[in-house]
């Protein structure tokens, strides 16, 4: 029994009779997004045209001289002053978007003092319920996660930032939680990451029985006495 062949995601395995011709028109479903020169979109604006040109069999002279088609008109005047557009150097002229373009800002995205200012504000917010929750999450890890995978966070500095950011009376709370699930932890070691989570998601939980009668601001009464008192 014959089977049709499986090509996977790899553009690049796959027979394509296509050319220049069969391009996509500007602004259609196929077609990549209108650059327009924002630093934080030349990667992605690069990467989408060079799969296309893939499929398509473009040659480095077809890829200079269609690259323009996906711009804007002041970004296409732009490409088409540079030299390598002239000469059809296709390596050159990605080079020369990247650099004139400020792609680098974009590895300049975040640093320490936005996580820190995050942090410092952060950990003024109650958090109530788990829509708080996840919304610190996602602030969080938007900086955070954006620090590490540059490697300018370690993962201790990732779960430092992600505790010290909560809530004082909301973390009691998480460490009780956590310790009662590891009664034997090492308090010079932090707590990791997945261990915060699943306690803020316990404590947290939509099917909790007191949720509904319980009022938000009863959850940190006591600690907030007890604070009052220190």
């Amino acid at each position: 029994r014959a089977h049709s062949p499986s090509y996977g995601s790899d553009l690049s395995s796959i027979p394509s009779s296509r050319s220049v011709m069969d391009l996509p028109m500007e602004g259609t479903k196929l077609a990549p997004k209108t650059f327009k020169g924002d630093p934080a979109q030349v990667e992605q604006f690069l990467r989408r045209f060079e799969r296309l040109a893939m499929l398509h069999n473009l040659s480095p002279r077809e890829k200079c001289e269609t690259i323009v088609d996906y711009c804007s008109k002041i970004v296409r005047e732009t490409i088409q002053g540079f030299s390598a557009y002239r000469s059809h150097n296709w390596e050159e002229l990605k080079q020369n978007v990247r650099i004139f373009w400020n792609a680098d800002l974009e590895d300049k995205r975040f640093r320490i003092r936005d996580l820190q200012a995050f942090v410092a504000h952060s950990r003024k917010q109650p958090i109530h319920e788990l829509k708080d929750w996840h919304r610190y999450l996602r602030k969080f890890i938007r900086i955070a996660g954006w620090l590490e995978g540059q490697g300018k966070l370690t993962a201790d500095d990732y779960t430092y930032y992600m505790w010290t950011g909560l809530y004082g009376p909301f973390r009691k709370r998480l460490e009780a939680r956590i310790l009662l699930k590891d009664l034997s932890h090492d308090m010079a070691e932090p707590f990791k990451p997945e261990a915060i989570r699943k306690a803020a998601e316990a404590i947290l939980g939509v099917d909790r029985f007191d949720t509904e009668r319980l009022g938000s601001e009863d959850w940190y009464e006591d600690d907030s006495d007890e604070d009052q008192s220190d």
